[in-house]
């Protein structure tokens, strides 16, 4: 089988971009070539030769600004190829000159509405991100939040963004959250260079969700996973039971809390032997999680192409 994975984002040097998609992409092409699959990938600013031929074609995320001509030439070129979109964001969709081609999903949330029509594959693409735990520091903050501005959270930011919670954020998204009525304390972007992330320095971060999600499961966000790597303790919202009791994962009742006082009350409290020791767990739990997301991508690309009839 000959995979090509196509990814919205500009190449960077050393694969040194910060984009989760773009490096889970990085994760999935190890992961196939481990199980002799030949692999290609393509960035958008790169040089294309339209005329390969290959059995999958899977386009990751999606971008306004893509260069997207030549790939759609590559696509139209194609003589028996299935092709799929990637994505780990329920309320994104592929760029339109690609949606004509694709037959297949895979995804990291439940399958709804507009995506029935398409073969699908749930898989935990957050997973992919786990690596070893990094070393520990002395932890110089105690909790912080960051993520994408949602309106879909407005309401958990209006609850928890206070006092002593750092918030990292865009320069350009700070006034969005003041707005709201937002006084806590604001940073900016977090660094990731590996054995030097920023998330490293916290004892603690905040887990809230869209609302959308509380119904629509999503696997456990990025955050969850940096956070175990980073030896960050997560604390969620109670509005996110429903998604820790589908994630398989045993989250204590300690993690979970119901408002901005219970939150400092407990990260106070880490580390602690209790903290320490769960850390770990979800790390094992983590590390064999990715694993099997690889293996259940390889399997459904597999399957995807035996339909060929070759």
């Amino acid at each position: 089988m000959k995979v090509c994975i196509i990814e919205s984002d500009v190449g960077r040097k050393n694969g040194t971009s910060v984009n989760v998609h773009e490096r889970n992409c990085r994760v999935i092409i190890r992961g196939l070539e481990r199980r002799g699959i030949f692999c290609k990938f393509y960035h958008s600013d790169d040089t294309v030769d339209e005329q390969e031929q290959f059995d999958i074609l899977l386009i990751s995320y999606a971008s306004f600004y893509m260069d997207f001509q030549k790939f759609v030439r590559l696509l139209e070129n194609q003589k028996n190829a299935k092709v799929g979109w990637i994505t780990n964001e329920y309320n994104l969709e592929p760029n339109s000159c690609f949606k004509k081609f694709i037959t297949f999903i895979i995804s990291n949330f439940e399958q709804y509405g507009k995506w029935e029509k398409y073969k699908y594959l749930m898989v935990n693409l957050n997973a992919l991100l786990i690596e070893e735990k990094r070393r520990e520091i002395a932890k110089k903050y105690d909790v912080i939040y960051y993520g994408t501005y949602r309106p879909d959270r407005e309401k958990y930011f209006q609850k928890y963004l206070k006092g002593e919670i750092i918030l990292s954020t865009s320069s350009k998204n700070m006034k969005k959250y003041k707005s709201l009525g937002c006084e806590c304390k604001f940073i900016d972007k977090l660094v990731w260079r590996k054995q030097a992330e920023t998330l490293n320095l916290f004892r603690a971060t905040l887990y809230i969700e869209d609302e959308k999600t509380h119904t629509l499961y999503n696997h456990l966000a990025n955050r969850f996973y940096e956070g175990i790597i980073c030896n960050t303790v997560p604390f969620f919202d109670e509005s996110c039971r429903n998604t820790i009791k589908k994630s398989g994962y045993y989250i204590p009742d300690f993690y979970i809390v119901d408002s901005y006082e219970t939150l400092m009350a407990r990260v106070k409290q880490i580390p602690n032997e209790m903290t320490k020791k769960d850390m770990i767990k979800f790390h094992e739990k983590a590390l064999s999680e990715k694993e099997e997301t690889l293996e259940k991508i390889y399997q459904f690309l597999m399957e995807i192409s035996n339909e060929r009839g070759e």
